[in-house]
């Protein structure tokens, strides 16, 4: 065995020991109880992944720029969100950009090293300006970008001729790009969903009725997109939930927080399905597991501490 080798294998070794779980009591037989539980829900979610797709449990699963359907173990996959949607993003990030730059900025008399990031910055606008017409823009919509561009470079020159910072002025120019940077979200949203809904649609022929209403989908995204997230919304009409943004609402459409890759998701809703049904036939509430276990005592004791007031 090479050094090499065994170096790679204390490091993954290494990293094991740093990542895996510890749970409370460390040792004794109420640790080996508490583990052995763990080790067999995890047990059960491998065994609820497997199932995830069959003809029982149709699912599709969105992220990234991605929808994957699985249907009686096959597994099709189409993108969704075209490369002009993140075009249309970067322009909008450089006009953030030059917010999030001089945000902290004291007012008052620039600093050679912040000119020296104006001058990087202005050099980016060019090249983007430069470009622009490389990509497949409509005109209408080419035009909006060029003048995003313009504004931010307008305003990084201002600053780099007067050398003084006022917080106004960077909110001047804030509220002058604002309705095109609106604009720009309609219309990648616009995009999104007619493609979402144009796939959707397609992959629902498959589908007869009792399997539809027992179809499962999932959206890993960020925790800031949670609420009102756009797929959420769009997967909220489609299969008639009633989604208000958090996990207690949930029941055949997921969201699986901070999860951006397909196994992840799946992971997220096998314990979804899991939690359910241990929520169901122990308290008769499938949603009972979607809540802290300890909130309903917590409310209990917290008003013994802060009682009310009596009006």
């Amino acid at each position: 065995m090479s050094l090499k080798y065994i170096a790679i294998l204390f490091l993954l070794l290494s990293i094991n020991k740093l990542t895996a779980q510890h749970f409370e009591p460390q040792s004794g037989s109420l640790h080996d109880l508490n583990q052995t539980f763990h080790d067999d829900y995890n047990q059960l979610v491998s065994y609820q992944v497997q199932r995830l797709g069959d003809s029982l449990q149709p699912v599709m699963v969105f992220t990234g720029d991605t929808l994957i359907f699985k249907y009686r173990n096959k597994r099709e996959v189409s993108r969704i969100i075209p490369p002009v949607y993140h075009q249309l993003k970067a322009v909008d990030h450089l006009v953030l950009a030059v917010f999030v730059l001089v945000t902290p900025w004291p007012e008052g008399k620039i600093s050679e090293e912040h000119v020296s990031t104006l001058q990087k910055h202005d050099v980016l606008c060019n090249i983007a300006l430069d470009e622009l017409n490389n990509y497949s823009f409509v005109d209408s919509i080419l035009l909006r970008q060029k003048k995003l561009i313009l504004t931010s470079r307008n305003y990084i020159r201002q600053l780099m001729k007067e050398r003084y910072y006022r917080k106004e002025d960077r909110n001047v120019f804030a509220r002058f790009c604002k309705q095109s940077l609106l604009d720009n979200t309609d219309e990648a949203a616009r995009l999104e969903i007619t493609n979402l809904h144009a796939q959707v649609s397609l992959w629902r022929k498959q589908l007869d009725d009792p399997a539809f209403h027992r179809l499962y989908v999932v959206i890993g995204s960020s925790h800031q997109a949670r609420y009102r997230e756009l797929t959420v919304q769009y997967f909220d009409k489609v299969l008639s939930e009633r989604s208000d943004g958090s996990a207690q609402s949930e029941n055949r459409l997921v969201f699986a927080e901070s999860v951006f890759n397909e196994a992840g998701c799946l992971s997220m809703l096998a314990r979804h399905i899991i939690d359910q049904e241990i929520g169901l036939v122990f308290f008769g509430d499938p949603y009972r597991m979607q809540r802290d276990l300890l909130s309903d005592a917590a409310s209990k004791y917290i008003r013994l501490i802060f009682p009310e007031k009596k009006k």
